[in-house]
Formats: structure tokens, sequence, C-alpha cells
């Protein structure tokens, strides 16, 4: 063969292996798609004619001895939870490309040179005999030529200089292909060229020669074969090298799995133990509590400043560990044996510590200083195994030389393991001993062990923030590099160097000084590298650095650029990316772009999942980075709990000496996280820890002492502690202030959270000066404690609200709230103060709406990002139930505050601080309701025991109690004990906020109250009017707090009878109330409209009684009486049925969805209630939290649908409106009841009916019927039973109507507005006293509001005149229609409860009614549709449109008393106790005997509840044809809480209803009469009275004709 054939067949040979060890590459994680041959490559596909190319090289040049069967071999592992992952069974997968099974057999030992047995060689042939001999000879002088070129390449990558090791290697390979006697070597020369490649910056090259010597040793590699056990630790290296640790670790495994396991087994426990015992040291009882949560650990361990047992390191100091012998494998005491096991040692050392397994790393770390140690001497002797004899060594100078430079890497690397592992004095000492003897004595001071010696001391004074010594010793090296010719100017060596020493740059604020440097890095790498080189990249990076912190933007940008070129050259998940990661990270977390900056930190998590696999620390270690990210970012503290829950004890617990820098910040964070999960034990615990590690480390003068001081005392005045936080805060000022500056970050958030401190103890001077010094301070640091200025800011704002500042407060609130929420969104946990501290603020000012609106953000935050039982929720429930009981929804507030004292005293204790706020607001709830005396006194007892015990009874939170107690004992009457009470809390307030001071005007007022329940109703006004000055001063005359006051100097004069000044106070009180509904009700559901109306009326009826007792001396009192009614009477049916038309004529496609979408719910609220807790479980169903977001969608429909409200609904409209919207023939009467007032509302009813027509003049005439409670009780029974038993009634007339009759002229027609007891009579049955029934006198209109005339007739013509011209132009074009239900069947038969019998009597007479109407309606040419018996359903009557007509003759109900559980529905609606009875409904009636809400189980009953939920937008007239349909709830000012008021809010017009039960054939001759009226003349009203008139004559008595009233103005 020639020359040019054996280079082809060398070349063809080398690519067949490098092609077949890429097919196996080919199919793991990485893509090596890309890895295409640049221009001397041929890296395109593996086939077959390769392999047998390669095959063919083997047979031709290899020795046959030396070549083991191409068959793969398995050999079996015992498997082990350290050696296999989470998803393997029985085999540990090293290459994701196939498995490797090894033998336990790897254990033993295995000779590095096997030589010919000689008993082997006696035995064979002489010519046999002597081919072996010197085929061994060749073999060994192979072997020791191929040792020499690994040794050479080594050293050569060892000085930097990759090319040339990178071509050596690739040389050796080609000739190890064709000449190699053991395929171990190729494996071994693959995995160096690896390992060079990446020195070179190649990732993806290298990484594929790694993977290939891999799946080459796995392919062609067996235990017979030579070096087996050092290809497989030569490969491990390899990987280790390139950042593959995981697989190293994996590979070692393989080598001596049990031997692994025993050194993690040995080092657990001790760095616990170490930080047990620092913890014992502590000596300072303010910060140890009596008991802290120390592990335990069986090893007693003494520590001194250092960390160490003994810090003091010798030249050749070893930390010789006494357990390290349990390393030393029997039989290893060979020269060979022990070089293989310590060659072992030496890379499993590197790849623990690379993983963060630090405390196994220093066992093998004491086991190699040792052999090293000894073999690194001329006089080193070895033992003969066989002769058990030592025998001394003949160490050639060059053999010696490489062994002191191993011993000196390995003084090296003990420094770095102690640096990286947190032992920084251990490893200053270290690093120090090595400069001056150790290092310098074995290998000088231009080898790369001594230069890399100084880089790592310097990087490590860059931890210990020592910048100038830093810079020295970076400088030092780099000279040292410069005269050295040991290390190249382009290797990772010297890359470190100018990295760290650029940025050392920035650390000094030297930034003239980082800009040499970065460009003359940027000029160094230019040379050597090209610009798509990571080398390069690298400067680009250290120079966007820079950038970051003066121009983030542009480093953004910059580094975005080199992110994509550094994309483009490495794999996916390699560890380069990390630099480039972190400090994009930064910057995203800068300009809050927290999404991208959480996406860079999962790809960290990731990189280091790939490269270390998820057992090592150093993932750990990332993860707890992403749970930090998580707390103080994203707000997922569930999230980061189960990171440090998981992640804590493996990457620092049994990893990190207590000293390293992380530990202290993971601790700090450790504690932030129970702290705001509301374990605040263990926040304590953590914090303890922390501050024992940093009084050994730094000493009680360090910064970060008085850091972990501030922490710790934040978390005792979370828990009430106020006295001891404040002696570790103080220390805290005085440390920080000293050790760090005033203008330090931790200086200004101690100031910060002393300030806090001392707000809550009531010394409010120095918490302002604190706090604005923090704020000075803060803005002096500059952006980048932009959110420390912001906690800043909101402390103040706190401290603002407390002393008064309103407007100050208001301010710096609206502003944080904004920063944060570009910063952070919207839903983040540090919006919840800022919101809190805003609710709070509004409520004080009074505008409660806003004050809502603010506390329920604060509050969804804190159920989203904590939980709905964290103490801020709790803290936030607490302020909502201040805001309802403001609001007058009292029981809402106290069952809201009942359930947070229960969850305050599970969580800090019955006796704690945190507990008296919702007491107090209990209390004070309670006493508003005039609840059991004794418990209010119980309550605020308890809570003035626990102030006086955890702050002093010189606390303003001492004195609020006080006069609340005050207030408990005027209910009781006992003015001296309540005087006495109310002086001392008085004596607090003047001294804590001074005269000027919300606090000091309550209680005043306070005191104005004891003297008017005295009597003493001159002195009263007196301390009203000083209180309404106080309050002037402090808010506006418009605030709800002057008001009140006003309102009570009103009553104090009208008690005095000097009625002209209570009359002008009255005047300003009732107008701002008025205005007061305008801004609140669109915010409100309608159950919170009717608690805040019900909270404010009361002197809107004490107006009434000073209209009735100073009409006289000035008539235009009654016109005021009338206006005030108007506005206010049937006030919540006039919102309900404006909401609705507003909505549903708006337009808006998404409002008028919403609106669907809060039908719907209701409908299923109806449901739910009447489920069992299973049903409702299965059905996932909470009833309480649907109530609650049907509540909120109310109110946000209700406040939506008031920008499409008239301009004529905001204007006020008086009797003077009314008269002129009157004809000439018509007369309007108010009715008002009311109670009577004298000094307190009394049980008086009076009755006034307010006359007006368009002879009125000046004021409406007023009737007065002074016998309200005679007309209520007496005469309504006796009314009621002269119609049911047909008697002749001759005494209501004169009772009810005669007075009023008198006033109104002759033929007028009438419209009233009733109110209390009118509502329930028909005014058309009275006779006269010539027996005359009213109903031949006058035509009535009965409407909810006499205001009701003006907005029909004047409003609506001005708005909607073209429309309602264009509705009637449509009437003649479509007939009109009528749906009609009659006679359901009440027992349903497709009810699986077929036996039960009926309980509700059929109505056939109402199916002919039906019938009857009907056909009168067909002749009239109107559209019918009837529904009868099992088709007269529920659901078929809520799946109408808007008739014209809605007639429906069935059985009505209406139950008077019901004890139902308010808190199933709100408020305990009383719509739901009236309803009428379709198919089915004799099941339901049955069970609702259980529960009224059974009523709803399913379809049957319609409730007025769901009627209000009707579409009759459009329907004229709805005919309830049923018995008593008529009877509700009566509610002074709304009227009748029935079935009248839900067919009103679902849009009718007009409404015929029952009084009394009534005949069927009466009712359908009535109806028919009506209808067919109806249908001649076009007047439904005239010809409802035609069909009374028809009926009378032939039924005289009332209640065949006088039960039906029609509600309604058309």
């Amino acid at each position: 063969m020639n020359c040019s054939s054996m280079r082809k067949l060398r070349f063809l040979g080398f690519f067949a292996f490098v092609l077949l060890s890429l097919n196996s590459f080919a199919q793991v994680e990485y893509d090596t798609t890309k890895f295409v041959k640049p221009a001397d490559t041929v890296v395109n596909a593996v086939t077959e004619p390769a392999v047998n190319v390669l095959d063919t090289i083997k047979q031709n040049t290899i020795p046959n001895s030396a070549v083991s069967d191409s068959t793969e071999k398995t050999v079996i592992i015992p498997v082990t939870p350290a050696s296999i992952d989470a998803n393997e069974d029985s085999t540990i997968n090293v290459s994701d490309s196939s498995e490797v099974k090894v033998d336990s057999a790897l254990n033993t030992s295995d000779s590095l040179v096997t030589k010919v047995d000689s008993n082997l060689v006696e035995n064979m042939p002489k010519k046999e005999a002597k081919s072996q001999k010197k085929e061994s000879k060749k073999f060994n002088k192979y072997i020791n030529k191929w040792e020499k070129s690994i040794v050479k390449s080594d050293m050569i990558y060892e000085r930097g200089a990759y090319g040339l090791s990178y071509g050596r290697n690739k040389f050796r390979t080609k000739k190890d292909v064709k000449k190699s006697p053991a395929t171990a070597l190729i494996a071994i020369d693959l995995a160096k060229t690896g390992k060079y490649l990446d020195g070179k910056g190649e990732y993806e090259k290298s990484i594929a020669f790694v993977d290939s010597s891999l799946s080459y040793f796995k392919k062609e590699v067996t235990q017979e074969t030579y070096y087996y056990k050092r290809a497989l630790i030569e490969i491990a290296e390899a990987a280790n090298t390139i950042g593959k640790s995981d697989k190293a670790i994996k590979l070692l495994r393989f080598y001596d799995d049990s031997l692994i396991n025993s050194i993690h087994k040995e080092s657990e426990g001790k760095m616990l133990s170490l930080l047990n015992k620092m913890v014992e040291q502590l000596d300072d009882t303010l910060i140890v509590p009596k008991k802290v949560a120390l592990i335990q650990s069986d090893s007693t361990i003494s520590i001194d400043q250092s960390g160490n047992q003994d810090s003091t390191i010798t030249e050749n100091q070893t930390q010789t560990n006494e357990t390290a012998s349990i390393l030393i494998p029997a039989g290893i005491d060979s020269k060979n044996d022990s070089l293989e096991f310590y060659r072992f040692t030496n890379v499993l050392l590197q790849t623990e510590k690379k993983l963060g397994f630090y405390q196994p790393a220093y066992i093998l770390l004491n086991q190699s200083l040792n052999y090293y140690g000894r073999i690194a001497n001329k006089k080193f002797k070895w033992k003969n195994p066989q002769t058990e004899k030592k025998v001394k060594e003949k160490i050639k100078r060059k053999e010696l030389k490489r062994r002191e430079f191993n011993l000196a890497k390995l003084y090296l690397l003990q420094a770095k393991l102690e640096n990286e592992s947190g032992n920084y004095p251990a490893a200053d000492s270290l690093f120090k001993a090595n400069k001056k003897k150790r290092i310098k004595k074995l290998v000088g001071k231009k080898s790369s062990p001594y230069i890399d010696n100084l880089v790592s001391w310097a990087v490590l004074k860059t931890f210990l923030e020592e910048y100038d010594d830093a810079a020295k010793y970076f400088e030092k090296a780099r000279k040292k590099i410069k005269k050295s010719n040991q290390v190249s100017s382009y290797g990772k060596l010297f890359y470190t160097l100018k990295e760290g020493q650029t940025l050392n740059y920035i650390k000094l604020e030297d930034f003239g000084s980082f800009q040499k440097s970065s460009k003359k890095f940027i000029d160094i790498a230019r040379i050597k590298y090209s610009k798509k080189s990571p080398y390069f990249l690298t400067t680009q990076r250290v120079s966007n650095e820079g950038l970051y912190y003066k121009n983030p933007k542009d480093a953004n940008r910059k580094l975005k650029r080199n992110y994509k070129k550094l994309i483009d050259q490495v794999p996916e998940y390699h560890v380069s990316k990390l630099p480039y990661n972190n400090l994009l990270f930064r910057i995203k977390r800068r300009n809050n772009e927290f999404a991208e900056a959480k996406e860079l930190m999962l790809q960290n998590v990731m990189i280091y999942k790939e490269n270390f696999g998820e057992t090592s620390p150093v993932y750990h270690t990332a993860e707890l980075r992403l749970a930090d990210f998580e707390v103080n970012y994203e707000n997922d503290f569930s999230a980061a709990d189960n990171i440090f829950s998981k992640s804590f004890d493996i990457a620092v617990t049994n990893q990190l000496h207590p000293y390293h820098k992380d530990y202290f910040e993971y601790l700090i964070l450790y504690a932030q996280l129970y702290e705001l999960t509301d374990r605040f034990d263990l926040a304590v615990d953590a914090l303890v820890k922390a501050i024992a590690i940093i009084n050994l480390k730094e000493g009680k003068e360090s910064k970060y002492y008085g850091i972990a001081l501030e922490k710790l005392a934040g978390v005792y005045i979370k828990k009430g502690n106020f006295n001891k936080a404040e002696g570790l805060l103080e220390k805290a000022v005085d440390i920080i202030k000293d050790e760090a500056g005033k203008k330090s970050l931790a200086y200004v958030n101690t100031l910060r959270t002393l300030a806090e401190l001392y707000s809550i103890n009531g010394r409010f001077d120095d918490a302002e000066k604190m706090i604005k010094v923090a704020t000075r301070l803060s803005k002096k640091l500059g952006s980048f404690v932009e959110a420390g200025n912001v906690s800043n800011s909101e402390e103040l704002a706190e401290l603002y609200i407390k002393t008064g500042q309103y407007d100050d407060a208001e301010d710096i609130l609206t502003k944080t709230i904004a920063i944060r929420n570009v910063k952070f969104g919207d839903n983040h946990y540090q919006l919840i103060k800022p919101n809190n501290l805003l609710g709070r603020l509004y409520l004080t000012k009074g505008d409660f709406v806003k004050a809502e609106k603010a506390t329920k953000i604060a509050l969804n935050i804190s159920q989203i990002a904590l939980s709905d039982t964290s103490t801020q929720y709790l803290t936030n429930l607490t302020l909502l139930a201040d805001i309802y009981a403001n609001m007058g929804d009292y029981k809402k507030a106290e069952q809201e505050l009942e359930v947070l004292l229960k969850q305050n005293k599970k969580i800090f204790g019955a006796d704690n601080i945190a507990v008296v706020e919702p007491e107090i607001r209990l209390a004070k709830v309670k006493i508003a309701r005039k609840e059991d005396p004794q418990e209010i006194f119980d309550l605020l007892e308890n809570s003035k025991n626990i102030v006086a015990k955890s702050l002093n009874e010189k606390h303003p939170l001492f004195a609020e109690i006080l006069q609340l107690q005050a207030d408990n004992k005027i209910e009781l009457k006992d003015f001296g004990a309540a005087e006495f009470l109310l002086n001392t809390s008085n004596e607090i307030w003047m001294e804590k906020y001074g005269r000027k001071s919300l606090n000091t005007a309550d209680n005043v007022s306070a005191r104005a109250k004891l003297y008017y329940q005295k009597g003493d109703f001159d002195k009263a006004i007196s301390l009203y009017d000083e209180a309404l000055g106080l309050y002037k001063n402090i808010f506006s005359e418009q605030h709800p707090k002057y008001v009140s006051i006003q309102g009570k100097l009103a009553r104090s004069y009208y008690a005095k009878k000097d009625y002209k000044r209570s009359l002008k106070l009255f005047d300003e009180t009732t107008t701002q109330y008025l205005d007061y509904i305008k801004n609140y009700f669109p915010a409100l559901s309608d159950n919170e409209k009717s608690k805040y109306w019900g909270s404010i009326r009361s002197d809107f009826e004490v107006f009434n009684s000073l209209a009735i007792n100073f009409k006289n001396e000035d008539p235009t009192i009654i016109a005021k009486m009338y206006d005030y009614k108007i506005a206010t009477k049937a006030i919540l049916l006039s919102s309900s049925v404006k909401v609705k038309q507003r909505i549903l004529n708006s337009g808006d496609e998404e409002l008028i969805a919403k609106y669907k979408d809060w039908i719907e719910s209701k409908e299923l609220l109806t449901r739910a209630i009447s489920m069992s807790k299973e049903e409702m479980a299965s059905s996932g169903i909470n009833p309480t939290q649907l109530n609650k977001e049907l509540n909120t969608l109310e109110k946000e429909l209700s406040e939506k649908s008031e920008a499409f409200g008239s301009d004529e609904e905001t204007n006020d409209i008086t009797w003077e409106n009314i008269k002129d919207a009157l004809k000439d023939n018509e007369t309007a009467i108010e009715i008002i009841r009311f109670k009577y007032f004298k000094t307190e509302l009394t049980d008086s009813v009076l009755y006034a009916a307010l006359i007006v027509n368009k002879e009125t003049k000046k004021a409406p005439k007023m009737v007065l019927l002074s016998n309200g409670n005679e007309l209520e009780k007496k005469f309504f029974n006796y009314y009621r039973n002269t119609v049911r038993y047909k008697t002749q009634d001759k005494n209501s007339y004169k009772q009810f109507w005669a007075a009023i009759d008198k006033e109104i002229p002759k033929d007028h027609k009438v419209i009233i507005s009733p109110d209390g007891v009118y509502n329930q009579i028909n005014l058309e049955t009275f006779q006269d006293n010539n027996g005359n029934y009213m109903l031949d006198k006058n035509v009535f209109y009965i409407v909810s509001n006499s205001k009701d005339i003006y907005e029909n007739r004047i409003a609506d013509n001005k708005e909607t005149k073209k429309e309602k011209k264009k509705e009637g132009e449509d009437v003649d074009i479509f007939k009109p229609t009528i749906v009609l239900f009659g006679n359901p069947s009440f027992s349903d038969e497709n009810s699986e409860n077929t036996n039960s019998v009926s309980s509700v009597e059929p109505l056939p007479g109402a199916e002919k009614e039906v019938e009857g109407v009907e056909g009168i309606l067909k002749k009239g040419n109107w559209n019918t549709t009837i529904y009868l018996g099992e088709d007269a359903t529920e659901g078929k009557v809520k799946r109408m449109e808007s008739p014209k007509v809605f007639h429906v003759a069935t059985h009505g109900f209406f139950i008077a008393d019901d004890n139902e559980d308010e808190s199933l529905l709100a408020s305990n609606n009383p719509l739901l106790k009236s309803g009428l009875l379709f198919t089915g409904a004799s099941e339901l009636l049955n069970d609702s005997k259980e529960s009224i809400y059974n009523l709803n189980k399913k379809d049957g009953v319609l409730t007025a509840y769901e009627a209000m939920n009707l579409q009759l937008d459009n329907t004229e007239l709805v005919v309830l044809s049923a018995c008593e349909t008529g009877l509700g709830e009566i509610k002074d000012g709304e009227g009748v809480f029935g079935l009248q008021r839900a067919f009103i809010v679902a849009g009718a017009q007009n409404v015929i209803m029952s009084l009394f039960k009534v005949n069927d054939q009466a009712t359908q001759e009535l109806m028919d009469t009506f209808y067919a009226k109806w249908v001649e003349t076009g007047d439904k009203r005239s010809a409802f009275t035609h069909a009374k008139n028809y009926i009378r004559e032939k039924y005289d008595a009332p209640i065949y004709w006088g039960s039906f009233l029609m509600i309604g103005l058309d």
C-alpha cells in the first residue's frame, strides 16, 4: 500500500470514528444538525460504508491482542437512589442515546498496565512466547509515548493555548485510529478533543466530541479493554470541564458508587451543627426567644470568629479529616492503583465542587492533599503489595515537577472550595498562604496556579467588598501573566482576570478606568477571536455591565444583540449563557419587564437542570433565586414556599458554610416569606439564625447585623411585641448609621420601620421626623432604591392620615399606587397596603364609595396573592366592615367582624394586640345596634387590658376604647361614668394630637351627646357647635361627620323648641344628604342603597316633626317637607327601575350582556339557596361567594348605567313641578308616614297628606292624621273585616279619608302616592256620610311617588316625544299581543313524587277566565297565546318577551312571618316571600314549610324576586288575577315589597292586583267586562272603572269589585 493510499485510509478512518460517534450524538439532547464541516470537516451523515471502513482499519492496523470484541457487552451495576434519575428504574442513563450497565466489578482494582503473565509465557512455545514478549514490549512502548503526548497536551491546555493542544490531540487521534493497541485510548482522545475545543470556545463541537467519546466508549470499550477505567475517568473529566457535570457524576458513579454514597453520608449535618453552635453563642436576650428551632446533630463543633476550629493556615496544612481513611479502598497501596484512584478522586472532587456538593468535596480534597503531599517528595516510598515492604521510588525531575504542579493546583482548589462554600475567612487565609509560601514554593510566581490564586483571591475580595485589595491583586495577576510564559493572554484565566478587574472598577465607582479597561479588553479579544466568538462576546457583556449603571436601555439593546450572536454559537442550554441571562435579568427587572425577567430566570433553571441535574445543589440554588423573584415580583408565595421547602436544605443548609454571602440573604428571604404568609414564629427563627451568623462573621457592629435586627423588629411589630421591636430598632439605627452611613438603603429602611413603630406607639412627631429623613435620603440614593422610596412615602401617608394631613396623604398614595401598578402589575402584594391606606383615608374623609373600591382592591389582591385567611386579608376585611358600618349596614359589618375576631384569635392568640381592632370595631357596631351592654363592656374591657399591656395607658388606642366605653355608658344612662371616661380619653387625645384633630372633635361630639341625653340642651348645643367648628377645620362642610353633627345640633335646638335655628340647620343637612344620595347611590347595590338610606333617613323624619310644629310660623316648611319626600320616597324602587331602563336603552352591547349575566346569576342564586350542602358541593356552587359576586356586578351595572341617565334625572323636582304637570281636573296627594320626634323618635305614628293641584298657591295643603297607631291596627283591621265579611263600613271613610276628601275639588281625578297602611286599602270602597262610594266620586290613580307625574308627562314629553310617536305608528301596523296563563296543574305529573296529593286547590274558574279573555281579544284583533294546565309553567313565563299584556290567573301567596337565616341571601329579601303558583307548585309549597328557600328548588313557584327579572320592558299592563297579589312587606317610604313592585321593576307600566281573596265567578265577569270595554274604547283606565261598576251592580259588596286595584298612571 503506497503512502497516498495510507493517508486516504487514515483520513477515512478518523472521520469514520467521528461519524460513528455522531450517530449516537444525534440522538441525545443536543441538535448536531448544525455541526456541519466548515471547510475541513466531513460530517454530513452516518452511513454503513463508514462503519465498514472503520472495521477495515481496525483489522489491518490494530494488534489482535489489543482489540476487543466489537460486539456490545452489558454489565450490571447495583442501582442506588443517588445514581439514578427519578424516571429511571434499573439502569443509569449516562447519555440519552443509549444505556450503559456496569457491573459491581468496577469497584475492584484494575491495573493501569496489564503485562503478560510470566507463567503463561513460560508454558508457551518459544516462538509464540518470543512473539508475545515482542508484542508486549511494542505495546508498552506505544502506551508510554501516548502518555507523554497526553501530558504534554494537558500542560499546553493549562497554559491556555487551547488551539495548540487541540491541534496536537487531533494529530494523535488520527494516529491512534491507525495504531492504537487499545480502543480506550481512542475514547480518551475524543474526550480530550472535546475538552480542548471547549477552551477554544467552540462549545457545540466540544459537546459533540465528548458525547462521541462516550458513545464510542459504550460500543467499543469493555471491562477487559485496556485503560477501561482510565477512559471512564477521562471522559468524566472532559464532561465536567465542558459543563456537563451531571453526566460526569454519573460516569464516576459507575467507577465507585458506594464510595460516593459514603462521602455524601459522612458530610451530612456538619454545616447544620455549625449553624446551631452559632445560634447557641448568641448572648442577646433581646434577639433570642425562649425557643429557637435548632436542627439537632450528634456532632459537637467549637467555632471561632473565622468559622473554623483553627483559622491559622500552615505551609503544609491539608485539613485532614479523621474519617478520610474511608476513602482508601483495600488493595490500592501499589503505585499504579494509587495513581488511578487519585486521578479518579481528583476528577470526582472537581465534579462535586461544580455540582455544589462542597462538603463531600472537602473530604475528597483532604484525601488528595494527603496523597499528593506524600508523593510530591523525593523521599517518598511505595509499599510493595507482594513483599509488604516499602520501596523508594526513583522520581525523575519532570515527574516530580508534575506532581508538585498537581499539589499546587490542589492548594489552589482548597482555597477556592472554601471561597465557593462561603467560609471566606478560611479562604482568605488560604489564598494568602498560597501566595506567600505554598504555591510559590512549589511552582513559582509565573505558574498558572500562582496567578490563578491571585485572581481568585481578588474575586474573594470583591465578595468581601474590599474593592481596593481586589484591584491590587487583579493588577498583580495581570502583570504576572504579561511576564509569564506559562499562561496565555488569551486563555480562560486571563479572561476571568480581565472581567473581574474591569467590573471591579464599577464597584470602585471609577468609571473612567472601567471604560479604559473595557476597551482594552475588547481590543485584546479582537486580535485573537472573531466577533462571534464567546470570548469576544464576553468582552461585550462586560462593557454592557457599565452601561447598566448609566444607561440600562442602551445596555439592554446592545446585550440583546450580543445575546443573539451567542445563541447562534452555543447549544440551547449551554452554561455560557448564564452570565448573559443574569445581566439581562437585572436590566429587565430594573425596567419593570417582569415577564421577560422571569423567563430568563426559568432559562437559568433549565440550564442548571440540563447540565448539573435536579439533585445538584447548584440547581437548587437557581431555584432559590427563582423563589426570590416569585416573592418580590411575581406574588406567587405558594410557588416560592414549595421551592424553599424543597431546595433550601439541599442547596444551603447541607452545603454552604454559614458565612456564605447567599446564606444570610436566603435566611432573610425565607423570613420574609414566612412573615408574608403569617408564620411569624418561623420568621423569627430564620432571622435569629441570620443574626447568629453575622454576629460571628461580621460582629455586632456590622451593617448586616443592623439589617437583620431591623427585619426581626418588623416581625415583632406584626406579632404585637412593640417593646422588643423598639429595642431592636434603636440598636439597628445606631449600628447602620455608624457602619453604612446615612446614605445607605439599609439606614433608610430602618428609619422607616422605626417610624412605623413610633406611629403605632402614638409618637407621631418622632414618626414624622423619621419618615421625612428617610424620604429625603432615599431620593438622594436615586432610582436604584425607587421601591424603598415608595415604601417611605407609604409610611408617611399612613402617618398623615393619623395626624389629619389628608390631602398630602391622598397625593402620596395615588402616586405610590400608580408607580407600583406600572412596576408590578395590578395584583401584586405590594399594592395591598397603599390601597388599604387609601381606603382608610377615603373612609375618614367620608367618601364611602371610593373607600369601598380601594379597600376591595386591597382585599382582592390579598386574597389572590396570599389567601383569604392571611392577616393582610383580615386587615382589609376589618376596614371593609368599618365602611359597611359607616354606610349603615351594621348587620353585615357585625357578621364580618365576628369572623375576623375569631380568625385573629386563632392566628395571634386571644391576648394579642391584633385582636383589639376587630374587637373595638365590633363593639362600636353593637353600640349602634343597641345590643347587650354587658357583651359590649366585655369586648372593650378585654381590648383595654391588651392595649395597656402591649402599649400603654396613654396610647391613642387606649383613648379610643375609653371613648367607646363612654358611649356604652351613655346608652345605659350611667352619665357619671361616661363623663369620667370621656374626660380621660380627651386628655390623651389632646396630648397626642392637640386640639385640631379628628379624635378631639369626636370626643367633643361624644360629650355633647352625653349632655343631650342628660337633658342639658344648652351645654349640648355649645359642645356640638364646638365640634362643628373642629370638623369644619379638619374636613369641609360637606363631610358626613360635619353633616351628622349639624343634624344633632338641629335636634338640640328642636328639643329647646328653637325651631327657627333647627330649621336652618335641617335645611342644610337634608340638602347635603340628598347630594350624598346622588353621589353614592350609583355605586351601590340595592341592598347597600337600602342600608345607607336607613342610616340617614332619621333626619328627614325629624324634619317632618319640625314641619308640623313650625308650619304656622313658616308655611313654606310644608313645601320643603313635600320636596324632601318626593326626593326620597320609593327611592330604592325608582333606582332599580332607572338602572334597568338606562342599561337596556343604552345601546352598549357589553353593558347589556353584563346585565343579562347578572340576571342569570340571580336565577342561579335562587336555585342555590334551596340546595343542600352536598348538592352545592357537587354542583360547584358557593352561594356566599356567588352572592358577593352578584353584589359586585350589580354595583358595577348601577354605576355604569349612570352615564346613560338624562339631564332631567339630575334636576331636583319640587312640588311646583308636580303642580305644572297636573291637569286642571287632577289633584295629587302625597301620603307621608313618620314617627313623631320629641328628643328622640317616639313610637307615635303620624300620617300627613300633602295635597297639590292647579289651585295650590304658596305650598301644598297639609292634612295631619295624628292617630297613625290606631289607623294601622284598630281601624285597618276593622276595614279588612268589613270587606271580607261583607258588612257595612261606617268608620273607615271617617278615619282614613274624610279630612283629606274635604280638600279635593269636586270631580277631580285623584293621583295618590300611598305610604304605610294606605298601601293596603282601596279608597274606592269607602262610603262617605251619605253612603256614596268613592268609586262614584273620584277616579283614583295609584303611583309610588308623586314625582312620577312629572317624569311621565313633562320629562318624557321633552325627551321621547318623537320616539313615542314612532311607537304609536308601530302599534297601528302590528297587532297587540297578550299572553295568558290559567289554572296550572299544581301537582306536576312529571314530578318524581308521583304519590303526593296536591295541597293546592285547582282553579277551573281561572281556566274559564283566561279562555273568555282570549275569545274577547281575538275578536278585537289581538294576537293571543294561552297556557293552561300542565302547559302553564314557570319556565314559559320566564321566556316571555314583553307582550303588551301579561295576564295570569292562578293562586298567589304571601308569607307574612319568616325567621330564615339572613346569611343565606342578602337582607333576607322580602320579595322571596310572595309569588305566583304554576305547574308543580304543590310539592314546593310542602317543602317550603321547612324553608322558604325551597320554593326555588325547581320550577313551579315564581317569587317576586324572580319576577323582577322578567322581560316586560314594553309591557303596558300586567294583570295578576289571583288572591291577595297586592300583599307584601310594607316599608316606610318604599311601599309594598311584593309582586306589584317586582312587575314594575321588570318594566310593566301598569299592574292590576288584588288585596283580598276573590270570588272566581265575579273575577271572571270583571275581567271579561274590562277587556271588552278596553277593546271597545281603547281606554283601559275607564274600562277598568266600568268593569268595577258593572260587577257592583250585580254584587254590591266591595269584596267582589273592590279587591282589585290598578297601579300606574297610563
